[in-house]
């Protein structure tokens, strides 16, 4: 009797071994299919998070690339107006330099007149280049008075020393020494103080408002 009880809970107690071992080790491998699947999953979110960086960092260094180009470009490209914007005004120079005798006589005519206009009359002393200074003889200087009397000029005076200028007339009224420059060199500057912005926009292709 003892013999068959033994014998019973014995192969109880078997089984009941093979059982929590067969579950334990299902639970082993179900638990080591989720972290294998978890490694994957996370594996896969890395890989993809580094693509991701990649080309975040590939875009923005193409981006970096590509405003420095154009930087560069639109550089150069002021770089090169100026320049061109540079050769116009010395071809102007160029061009006040060539003139002839009676262009240059002309042009002192004309800015003398604007002087005395500005300058209300008066007796006036006149400065020009060496150049231009031959031309403004005593009979020149006379027929000039004549001709701005109706400006008030009263007295006209050639300065002793030369103005160190392209062309044109620098005028003082004598009585207070007050100015006006009409030579050549600052009504070129003036104008391209004023035609600055007008000449580049011809360059750039661009349209006044």
């Amino acid at each position: 009797m003892t013999s068959v009880i033994g014998g019973g809970l014995e192969s109880y107690m078997n089984r009941r071994a093979r059982e929590q071992a067969k579950n334990r080790t299902a639970e082993a491998e179900e638990q080591a299919k989720q972290i294998l699947e978890q490694a994957k999953a996370d594996a896969e979110r890395t890989r993809e998070t580094m693509r991701q960086r990649t080309e975040q960092r590939i875009e923005a260094r193409r981006q970096s690339a590509l405003s420095q180009a154009r930087r560069k470009a639109r550089e150069i490209l002021m770089h090169r107006r100026e320049q061109v914007m540079e050769q116009v005004w010395q071809q102007a120079r160029e061009r006040l330099r060539q003139l002839d005798d009676a262009e240059r006589l002309a042009a002192i005519r004309r800015l003398l007149q604007d002087a005395a206009e500005q300058l209300g009359g008066g007796a006036l002393r006149i400065q020009v280049n060496e150049q231009d200074a031959k031309l403004l003889g005593d009979d020149t200087l006379a027929e000039m008075v004549q001709a701005l009397k109706e400006y008030g000029v009263e007295k006209l005076s050639l300065a002793e020393a030369p103005a160190h200028i392209i062309g044109g007339v620098i005028v003082w009224r004598e009585r207070d020494n007050e100015l006006v420059d009409n030579s050549f060199d600052q009504r070129l500057a003036l104008s391209r103080t004023a035609l600055h912005d007008p000449v580049y926009r011809l360059l750039t292709g661009e349209a006044e408002e």
